[in-house]
């Protein structure tokens, strides 16, 4: 006796068709505000001074971090993404032009893992070879003291 799929209907197939066409539709809506702030936060607000500190302090330790993973990037774009996805987290404690940043970028991520789970070994070659070349550029700038 052989087992028969049932047939999809022409509503199950267009809303195939449409997640792939626009594949983010699965995805939550883009974020249109900051979170509620803490007490202390709120706070560290009512003094103008200490805000616009606290507010340089976390741009510039969400640059530093988003730099440095940029400057992974010369490696390997598996190693860059977690660094990045940190610099973006931490920008959007204070900015909301980073929690829409860091929603595009969760999309992006997202895409880019799908595409890394498709050929890993592919994947793992190319970050061996970043690592194994960023080590030897590394070593020959202690080597030859271009450092």
């Amino acid at each position: 006796m052989e087992m028969v799929a049932p047939a999809t209907t022409s509503l199950e197939r267009l809303e195939v068709a449409s997640t792939r066409l626009n594949p983010s539709a699965h995805h939550r809506a883009m974020p249109q505000g900051l979170p509620d702030r803490r007490p202390w936060r709120e706070a560290l607000g009512r003094t103008p001074g200490l805000d616009h500190c606290f507010r340089g302090s976390v741009f510039v330790l969400g640059l530093v971090v988003v730099v440095g993973g940029a400057a992974l990037w010369l490696f390997s774009t598996l190693l860059t993404t977690p660094v990045i996805f940190a610099g973006l987290w931490i920008w959007s404690w204070e900015f909301v032009w980073a929690r829409r940043l860091l929603h595009k970028f969760r999309i992006w991520v997202s895409r880019f893992w799908r595409r890394v789970r498709r050929r890993p070994t592919k994947w793992t070659v190319v970050t061996a070879l970043g690592v194994l070349s960023g080590a030897a550029v590394w070593w020959a700038s202690f080597e030859f003291g271009l450092i």
